[in-house]
């Protein structure tokens, strides 16, 4: 498949460094939540329900969703200068511009995977780019809280979250799991350069997935790496890929599905309103970010605490297609 060109994002990313958040709002301000959004709209296979600047697919015949997907685009379309948009991706419209992916054939790809997902009992979410700010944070949790009231499934206001982030997003992905991690079943950020250089607080309990490109800018390969090796360090279930390309979002479809399925099967509740249940690195595999082997946990030999951790054999061998490997041991 021929890779879309997605030029690098405005240094404005530098507004975006690696502070630490202050704390998060608990809940809605003092004067209320805001009013709801329109009345759900109807359309093929479900209904899309509007909160200010979030979307969200919820499939029709769903009796209780187990989780919520969320997509978090970067900050502008190089190709517009507009704001990007997850909302199309989400609605399952073609649009103009950028909606992480450029290509309609992605997108719609990666909707019907994604609405595979935990059985299909799964809502989608879209957004405008959201940037890593407790308000930020806020800004979700209300309108998940919000689409429960529209739908009448009051699940969504304490849903699972699944994170898929590019840029910007991913970036806003991890900011909120170190704050909020009790509720993210984990996190997939692609290319950010704005990380929180503090240490990874409740985010060092979620299932991460890093994504560098190797003809990236220099700072943001350098702020990934850091985090990264920081929480692995701490014994954070993270791994970190590179891919052979600049800034635009990941194109291997089969890692990030096989991945967020995985962990979505690890993580989430046996019964409904139950917390994540916490993950055991032993149960994992673990990549050689040295020469791309990959082992079992109890059969890794090199130093785990900076290798890439992989909840699974299929993941992990997925991780070191990307990676150029081809040692594989199972078994010691």
């Amino acid at each position: 498949m021929v890779r879309p060109t997605i030029a690098l994002l405005a240094l404005v990313m530098v507004a975006c460094g690696g502070s630490k958040p202050s704390p998060a709002p608990t809940g809605p301000s003092p004067t209320g939540p805001a009013p709801s959004g329109p009345a759900p709209t109807q359309v093929d296979g479900g209904q899309l329900l509007t909160y200010g600047n979030a979307v969200a697919f919820l499939p029709s015949g769903i009796a209780q969703y187990k989780t919520a997907i969320v997509f978090l685009p970067g900050l502008r379309d190089p190709a517009t200068g507009n704001d990007l948009d997850s909302r199309d991706l989400v609605r399952g419209t073609s649009g103009g511009g950028c909606s992480i992916w450029c290509s309609p054939a992605e997108r719609a790809g990666v909707r019907s995977r994604a609405l595979a997902l935990a059985g299909g009992n799964v809502a989608l979410i879209g957004t405008t780019t959201l940037v890593d700010t407790p308000a930020s944070y806020g800004t979700l949790l209300t309108a998940l809280a919000d689409f429960g009231t529209q739908s009448q499934h009051p699940e969504l206001a304490s849903i699972p979250i699944l994170f898929v982030g590019h840029s910007q997003g991913g970036c806003t992905a991890y900011g909120f799991s170190r704050v909020h991690g009790a509720r993210v079943a984990g996190f997939f950020t692609m290319k950010g350069g704005c990380h929180s250089a503090a240490p990874a607080a409740a985010a060092a309990d979620v299932p991460g997935h890093f994504l560098i490109g190797k003809l990236d800018e220099l700072y943001r390969r350098q702020n990934i790496t850091a985090v990264f090796e920081a929480g692995r360090a701490a014994g954070a279930p993270w791994a970190i890929s590179i891919d052979p390309f600049q800034h635009g979002p990941i194109v291997d479809f089969d890692l990030l599905f096989d991945w967020i399925d995985a962990v979505l099967a690890a993580r989430l509740p046996l019964a409904p309103g139950a917390p994540l249940r916490t993950i055991t690195l032993a149960d994992g595999w673990l990549g050689d970010r040295s020469n791309g082997a990959i082992s079992s946990y109890p059969c890794f030999s090199s130093t785990r605490s900076s290798a890439s951790w992989l909840p699974s054999k299929e993941t992990a061998l997925d991780w070191q297609r990307m990676a150029g490997g081809t040692v594989v041991t199972g078994g010691c």
